[in-house]
């Protein structure tokens, strides 16, 4: 017998195990430049994707409307970037129109820094660079006229330095946020209302007025759609952030 070995099946069973193991080593080998080039590209999308972050990091945060009135439209892609990455805001993409970026920022920047953030002039949106867009109300409501001649103050409510005739009908502008309630936070502007929890609330933008002024309202009661799905367009844009997010991670694999 060999040395070492009870059978000749011993021995055999021993060749087929360094067999095995050298086609292993083998194709091990030969996959080498196929990993490392796998692994550089994963060093290359985490180095890239750090300076990305580096270089948002060095921009200024707007916190006053007025301060977006001059950027550009990547500048204030830029700025929605950084509210992603320094205050992990959610629910919006970071593309769009002029007057789309322009509206995000606003919503971004009072529910931050308050109404004190809004420092446009009367009937300014801020949505056009250097000139007064005129698509905004003026803040106060005017007073009535009589018959004599003489002016009394109209009843009218006011929110955050804006006013408006109680019986006033609007019309809706757009959605810019989504909430479900859990039945105990309170919904911002509808303290001391009971909201059911799992009740679908959407942020209403109404025309004329600043994003300051948006209400939360209930998707199935105060969402009217008439020829415009607001509510579709809405979730169609959260799905195009999804995308958008998929996107650049697709990217950085790749890279």
């Amino acid at each position: 017998m060999f040395s070492g070995f009870n059978s000749i099946e011993d021995l055999v069973k021993v060749d087929v195990r360094h067999l095995v193991a050298e086609e292993r080593r083998l194709k091990g080998k030969a996959k080498a430049p196929e990993r490392e080039e796998k692994l550089q590209k994963k060093r290359g999308g985490r180095a890239k994707k750090a300076a990305e972050r580096e270089r948002l990091l060095r921009i200024e945060l707007a916190t006053i409307y007025s301060a977006l009135k001059n950027m550009m439209n990547d500048e204030l892609s830029d700025q929605l970037k950084l509210w992603k990455l320094v205050e992990n805001k959610t629910g919006f993409t970071v593309g769009g129109s002029r007057v789309d970026l322009v509206l995000k920022l606003q919503g971004l920047i009072f529910e931050r820094f308050g109404t004190a953030s809004n420092d446009l002039p009367d009937g300014d949106a801020g949505t056009e660079r250097g000139q007064v867009d005129g698509r905004r109300r003026q803040r106060k409501v005017g007073a009535e006229g009589t018959a004599k001649g003489r002016k009394r103050k109209r009843a009218v409510v006011e929110l955050h330095g804006w006013e408006w005739d109680p019986h006033e009908e609007f019309e809706i502008e757009r959605l810019m946020g989504k909430m479900v309630s859990d039945g105990a936070t309170p919904v911002p502007g509808r303290e001391g209302e009971h909201i059911a929890s799992g009740t679908i609330l959407y942020r209403v933008l109404w025309e004329c007025f600043p994003p300051e002024i948006a209400t939360w309202a209930e998707e199935e009661d105060q969402i009217p759609c008439g020829e415009i799905d607001f509510i579709g367009m809405y979730e169609d844009s959260l799905g195009a952030e999804e995308q958008e997010q998929e996107d650049s991670e697709s990217d950085e694999q790749d890279e």
